[in-house]
């Protein structure tokens, strides 16, 4: 693994996440991270195969480790918003996900999943207007209903 480049630290890593080997993965991030500190998307990734093996409270660690470096990294606050949503922090999920929609950036696909995934966190807290809402707004970017082909129910 080179020091000046962590791609082959991701590239091993993706390897062995494809093969479901996590923690292989996992121990080559950890690796590479002591090599490369402030390198966002390593622990970003990181984050995501911490996710996979249950490891929450690691996971929002890495990823808001990666938002420190990078405040503009969309797909740390949709993941962040993801394991929130899983432990049932669905305040801070509605946070990462607004985060998240604030970028120019984000393609329709995404911003309708932000949306979707923002409605579900709002119905969770019982906010069935504000979950309306943001289902309403997803539909403008998922005319089709492929990204989350389910009806609305209150």
């Amino acid at each position: 693994m080179s020091k000046s480049n962590p791609q082959t630290a991701i590239d091993l890593a993706n390897t062995a996440e494809a093969a479901g080997a996590f923690d292989r993965a996992l121990n080559i991030y950890k690796r590479a991270i002591v090599k490369h500190p402030d390198n966002p998307e390593l622990h970003y990734l990181r984050g995501r195969c911490l996710f996979q093996l249950k490891r929450y409270p690691e996971a929002l660690t890495d990823l808001t480790r990666t938002l420190d470096l990078q405040p503009t990294f969309v797909s740390a606050y949709m993941f962040r918003a993801l394991v929130r949503y899983v432990t049932g922090d669905h305040s801070g999920a509605i946070a990462d996900n607004t985060e998240a929609l604030k970028s120019p950036d984000v393609e329709p696909e995404f911003r309708a999943r932000i949306l979707y995934a923002r409605a579900m966190s709002y119905r969770a807290l019982s906010e069935t207007e504000l979950a309306q809402q943001d289902f309403e707004s997803a539909k403008v970017y998922d005319p089709t209903g492929e990204i989350a082909p389910y009806k609305w129910t209150s």
